[in-house]
């Protein structure tokens, strides 16, 4: 009968290794090693350490034996006391061994559980062995356990026993086993049972984030390895907010299994209640931040959000500003329940501000109210800061007491602008992009955004990515780690509130220098004719380390020739200027550069002893090598340079003392580039003239404020010549008026456009209308696309007819353009591609006149005056037709006059006169209303049914008639907008002129029904609708 080996030495349980039970009390006197004074204590119990104990056996082939036990005594004074093997008994095991204590099964059982009982002085405590058959093999079935945690979490993997009812099983792992039987051919596998007993798992560390293969193990067999996740919560939320606090975004907060972010993890706020939190801003109460990953869940965070000491102003951020010694905080009062004469006007707000003082007279008031006309509640209102001298940037905390209700806020100002309370940054820039280190050096990162230049070093976690230099950062605090070849570390600063937004920076590391040992066969020689010549052979500790250039640093040096690095040493001779080498002692110095880029200065000392003639050599003994105190720098060919007229000068950049130098670190900058522009390409400094003046240009290198040089430029005169502005005129970035501002597009492309600044540019705004300058509140560059900005100007009240002219220098390129708006629309020459012809309704009357527009298909510009229209049975009189009194298809042709080739036609359906029939057009008159050229038509869409959609589509076509002139307004454009459950607004801009008084017809079609009505104005409010 074939031998089976041994399948395990021991079996560890994955229950607690140490158990304990008690039996009752036993008093015990203080002589027999228990308690820890007295005349008695009580034994209270005894416990277990089996951690070292076998308890595993294979049936017939093991002893029994409790070597390793450890039993302690406890008492009721609490002590312990360690029981030696002597003191105690144990028993149970008994009728399953034979004479030699060798465990065996008995009967047809695969194993047995056997509890093993150990008593001392009455008291008793068990652990239980498993004797089993050989085992082959185990499987495990992971699909009612769980298998994905988060780090911290308690990871406990317990093998479970199988339930007869699938709804009830347990969760946990099922583990199969599968047995040998002894038949007469040896063993062989039978039938696999579930066991319990006797399971052990791979220990998962749960402080690691990442995948760990997990094997069960039991009587010596493991299982195939299945996966166990433990994933990590990256990012952070503040555990405190006060009502009215912005929600923060949870973009920030990622998930990774080990470095790889998952892309399918959920993060849910949620309420006290467990509903999911969605509102913008936060209401008193507690709420919970859940993370899911796989089928792990945790709570992130626990967040409770308190009632504050005072409310809060609502700020309007963009309506904000600073103005030289003005300061203006625009306050949303909608909620405020408020009216300017009972409880604004009289009050003093109290202001304090970290830079700059509020005056004494005025000081700060409220001001500027927007007032509803008919409740006389205040919608708006400034609160106006007076400040004894111009500040830009500052933070402002204000409080007033308002009604009985104490209000406050703390706005904080940069350059002039409002930043947001809820800015979240888009972008971060680190005050160094590049730094060079010595091994252990240091140096202190700070971070700014990049729209304000706010400092946010303390609101980003600093890391250091794929680093094996032993280099860490705390704090902005970079200390450099030891290396021995140069090396790069990337340094990152990520926004705790979105770890998507981050910044780097590269440092670079440079190996401890090698010692340069010594100069041992320097000598000098003189050869006839040839003057004197120093030869020497320099050694260094490292043979990877070679001497790779030699320069000269003093005097007497006339040449370096002959350098040649070796394994260990380089090879050299310096040919000493004529005549430096007799008379008194003479030094010379020059400077060698090692492979790892150190630098050392040599110094020789020699007197004319020491050189003797006819070609002799003699030893120098004098010779001291130390490291070299660099001073980097940048040298310019020139050091001042005229640049004619639109024209161009180079000029060549050389640099000393600057190690590993790279081109592309160089940078330039002028004092006016409305003078002269700057740029580097290569080694070349590119000067561009831009108009006649003086100018300063500096050249930088790595944004050092000690490696620089700079060059005085005069620009000659001459008339400047300007490039056409590249104004987009529509498509996804339009150019229009709106409302009180133009939105004027560029091609940004050769422009080279950034940031918001637009104080450099020139613009001019004209009111064709009256011919009247418009004055510009607001004046700057923004919304960027795919090499397109904005212009973006704003008024102190709203046109529909202007003419803007912009002249700018970009780039070192001149710019001049032109806009001119007529009822809105930017005007610009091209020619379209296709005509869309609109009447104003499709079925006529017999005898009516029907209004046509034309438009084009690529921008969609009114161009109905650059048209002709014709039909063979109607009359024509410009753009309007008037139908005759056959019924039927009237069909009208429209040609565009500068092209004939471009036309297209629309039909009327001409009906009996007075089987057309309207319904009211849904106004709702008390919310709608015209200001200016503006009008804010709101409409009942239960009546209409409309998809909620922004912009205009066509889906509805209105006709606004003014019914004193019987006029057709040209309205553009026109958007929905505003959607408040069953209504919506319309919002279009008519022509200029006033309005505030008018009756318009208006005309609408919509799916296929026709809606007409006379909606009357008074004042700028509509007062009826028939």
């Amino acid at each position: 009968m074939q031998k089976i080996a041994k399948f395990f030495e021991k079996t560890m349980f994955t229950a607690a290794a140490v158990v304990f039970f008690a039996f009752g009390a036993l008093f015990v006197s203080c002589s027999d090693g228990g308690g820890s004074g007295g005349s008695s204590v009580s034994l209270k119990s005894i416990s277990l350490d089996v951690t070292d104990v076998k308890t595993a056996y294979i049936s017939g082939e093991d002893a029994f034996t409790a070597e390793g036990l450890k039993v302690t005594a406890l008492y009721s004074d609490k002590s312990r006391k360690e029981i030696s093997a002597e003191e105690y008994t144990v028993t149970g095991y008994e009728k399953y061994a034979d004479a030699n204590g060798v465990l065996s099964l008995t009967g047809d059982a695969n194993y047995v559980s056997v509890k093993i009982t150990v008593e001392y002085n009455g008291q008793k405590a068990s652990y239980s062995i498993v004797i089993s058959k050989p085992v082959s093999r185990i499987t495990v079935d992971v699909s009612k356990a769980v298998t994905d945690f988060f780090t911290g979490d308690e990871i406990s993997l317990e093998a479970v026993e199988l339930a007869e009812d699938d709804e009830e099983q347990a969760a946990g792992f099922i583990v199969r086993a599968f047995y040998l039987n002894e038949g007469d051919e040896g063993y062989a596998e039978e039938a696999d049972e579930v066991v319990t007993t006797g399971v052990s798992f791979t220990a998962v560390d749960s402080s690691v984030s990442g995948t760990t293969d997990v094997k069960a193990s039991y009587l010596g067999k493991e299982s195939e390895a299945f996966a166990v996740n433990v994933y990590r919560i990256s990012g952070t939320v503040a555990s405190e907010y006060e009502k009215g606090d912005a929600v923060p975004s949870l973009d920030g907060i990622k998930v990774y299994l080990g470095d790889e972010e998952v892309t399918g993890a959920e993060v849910v706020l949620k309420d006290s209640e467990g509903n999911e939190y969605a509102e913008s801003v936060f209401k008193v109460g507690t709420y919970s931040l859940i993370v899911t990953a796989g089928t792990a869940e945790k709570t992130f965070a626990e967040i409770t959000v308190n009632r504050p000491d005072a409310e809060k102003f609502a700020v309007i951020s963009d309506e904000s500003k600073i103005e030289g010694a003005a300061l203006q905080i625009r306050i949303d009062a909608s909620d405020m329940n408020v009216k300017w004469a009972e409880n604004l006007e009289s009050v003093k707000p109290e202001i304090t501000l970290s830079d700059g003082t509020v005056s004494s007279d005025p000081g700060a008031f409220f001001t500027a109210p927007a007032v509803n006309a008919d409740t006389g509640i205040v919608e708006k209102f400034t609160i106006q800061i007076v400040l004894t001298s111009p500040v830009s940037t500052t933070v402002a905390d204000v409080s007033a007491d308002i009604a009985g209700t104490k209000y406050k806020a703390t706005v904080r100002f940069v350059n002039g602008s409002c930043i947001p309370s809820d800015y979240v940054p888009s972008s971060l820039v680190l005050d160094k992009t590049s730094v060079e280190l010595s091994c252990a050096a240091t140096t202190t990162f700070k971070v700014t955004d990049g729209k304000y230049g706010l400092d946010y070093s303390s609101d980003v976690t600093w890391s250091l990515e794929e680093d094996s230099t032993g280099s860490s950062i705390e704090g902005g605090l970079f200390t450099a780690g030891t290396v021995d070849e140069l090396s790069t570390v990337t340094v990152r600063a990520s926004l705790k509130a979105n770890p998507s937004v981050y910044a780097e920076a590269s440092v670079t590391i440079n190996p401890d220098k090698d010692d340069v040992s010594s100069i041992y066969d320097a000598r000098i020689y003189n050869e006839e004719n040839n003057g004197a010549w120093f030869h020497g052979e320099l050694s260094w500790d490292d043979s990877q380390y070679k001497i790779v250039e030699i320069t000269s640093k003093s005097a007497g040096i006339q040449n370096i020739i002959d350098v040649v690095p070796a394994e260990d040493k380089t090879t050299f001779m310096i040919n000493l200027t004529s005549g430096e080498y007799r008379g008194v002692t003479k030094t010379f110095v020059f400077r060698v550069k090692t492979e790892k880029g150190a630098y050392y200065d040599v110094s020789v000392t020699y007197t004319d002893r020491d050189v003797t003639a006819g070609g002799s050599t003699t030893s120098i003994d004098d010779v001291s090598v130390e490291e070299a105190v660099l001073n980097p720098k940048l040298i310019l060919a020139k050091e001042n340079v005229e640049v004619e007229k639109n024209g161009t000068v180079r000029v060549a950049i050389a640099y000393d003392e600057i190690l590993d130098f790279d081109a592309a670190k160089m940078s330039a900058a002028s004092s006016d580039d409305e003078v002269v522009t700057a740029k580097i390409e290569g080694t070349e400094l590119v000067l561009s003239w831009v108009k006649d003046g003086e100018a300063t240009v500096t050249v930088s290198y790595d944004n050092s404020v000690t490696v620089k040089t700079t060059i005085a430029v005069t620009a000659l005169a001459g008339e400047i010549v300007y490039e056409s502005l590249p104004i987009l005129p529509k498509g996804n970035m339009q150019t229009k008026v709106e409302g009180a501002s133009v939105w004027l597009y560029l091609d940004n492309t050769n422009l080279g456009i950034s940031g918001t600044d637009a104080s450099k540019v020139e613009v001019t705004v004209t009111d064709t209308a009256t011919g009247n300058e418009v004055g510009i509140n607001t004046k700057e560059f923004n919304d960027y696309g795919a090499n397109t900005v904005r212009l973006y100007l704003v008024f102190g009240a709203a046109y529909a007819n202007l003419k803007v002219d912009v002249v700018g220098t970009f780039n070192g390129k001149n710019y001049k353009g032109e806009a001119v708006f007529k009822d809105g629309i930017y005007q610009f020459e091209f020619v379209p591609e296709a005509l869309v012809v609109s009447p104003a309704t499709k079925t006529v009357e017999t005898g009516s006149e029907v209004t046509f527009t034309v438009k084009d298909t690529k921008y969609g510009v009114d161009i109905t005056d650059k048209c002709t229209f014709a039909t063979d049975n109607a009359t024509v009189n410009g753009n309007k037709v008037t139908v005759g009194d056959a019924v039927g298809a009237v069909t009208v042709t429209v040609t565009y006059n500068d092209d004939e080739s471009i036309s297209a036609s629309a039909t009327l359906n001409v009906v009996e006169a007075g089987s057309v029939s309207y319904d009211v057009v849904p106004v709702l008159v008390n919310d709608t209303s015209i200001g200016g050229n503006q009008i804010f038509l709101y409409l009942d869409n239960s009546i209409i049914k409309m998809a909620v959609k922004n912009k205009f589509e066509n889906e509805m076509e209105f006709v606004f008639t003014d019914t004193k002139t019987n006029e057709v307004l040209a309205v553009t454009p026109v958007e929905y907008n505003d959607w408040k459950g069953d209504k919506f607004r319309l919002y279009a801009t008519l022509p200029s002129g006033g309005h505030d008084d008018a009756t318009l017809r208006i005309t609408a079609t919509f799916g296929d029904k026709s809606y007409q009505s006379t909606v009357t104005f008074e004042g700028g409010k509509a007062v009826s609708n028939e």
